[in-house]
């Protein structure tokens, strides 16, 4: 499987408090946001009225985990919004529009949607009611072999109903004539899992065109190379067609370092 390392040079932050404070604002979205926390913060019962405590001593302890993977979920949204992430964006964007042979095209807006019914945000897009083309990969029936993009045009929020399986829609409009949106796949925890052949071969190989994800590990292996990732944000974009044996989509990636000042 062929796969393509793309290094971006590290952007320098001069700023650094409103860079670190979408950091501190994706964790406390996770906790406001998130349906399925085991302790959501603000939640009231009976109990809390009569002074009781909320929570256990060990509440961190126990959602840290949720909290890690859900949280560069809103970290990643606020990021590909932001000018700190302004290269990310354009590389990503740039290299989805052309893998899928959209060429005369120059978008001038961009949004990025929670997708899942586990966000209040959910709620929120179910009631945007303005057209989106969505650009998925598209199978042969018979081989089960990925033979480019399909398009399918929907209104926001039945796309978001559409693809429940998804983490982020990705959408970009040139304000006129042409919104095109894009499936991605987000791992805050165990971004590797995205190189394994077991992550793509249920339902979220059927739909997502890019995928990003964080590792604490130093270093990985891809196409008997080691290449040091440790500390990387990376940004995997598929755009090619999958293994023999069909349950693996070939994934083009290349990783984003940040530098802090």
């Amino acid at each position: 499987m062929d796969k393509v390392v793309i290094f971006i040079e590290p952007k320098i932050i001069t700023n650094t408090s409103s860079y670190w404070a979408m950091f501190y604002a994706s964790i406390f979205k996770a906790l406001a946001y998130q349906n399925n926390i085991e302790f959501k913060l603000g939640a009231r019962s009976p109990q809390a009225f009569r002074g009781a405590l909320n929570t256990p001593s060990n509440l961190l302890g126990r959602i840290r985990n949720s909290i890690q993977n859900h949280a560069f979920e809103y970290l990643m949204m606020d990021l590909l919004r932001s000018r700190y992430g302004y290269e990310t964006r354009v590389e990503l964007v740039n290299k989805l529009l052309n893998s899928c042979g959209i060429t005369d095209f120059e978008y001038t807006y961009l949004n990025v949607h929670k997708m899942g019914k586990d966000s209040i945000l959910y709620n929120i897009a179910m009631e945007n009611p303005y057209d989106v083309k969505v650009v998925v990969p598209k199978f042969n029936v018979a081989t089960g072999v990925r033979e480019g993009f399909q398009f399918f045009t929907h209104p926001i929020n039945i796309a978001l109903t559409n693809y429940p399986n998804s983490d982020l829609l990705l959408i970009v409009s040139d304000g006129k004539n042409h919104t095109y949106g894009f499936l991605g796949e987000i791992e805050g925890r165990r971004g590797v899992n995205l190189f394994r052949e077991s992550y793509w071969a249920g339902e979220k190989g059927k739909y997502a065109t890019f995928a990003i994800g964080i590792s604490d590990k130093n270093n990985l292996r891809i196409n008997n190379e080691q290449i040091q990732i440790s500390n990387n944000i990376t940004i995997f974009n598929d755009i090619g067609v999958r293994l023999e044996n069909g349950k693996y989509p070939t994934l083009r990636l290349f990783y984003v370092q940040i530098d802090i000042v």
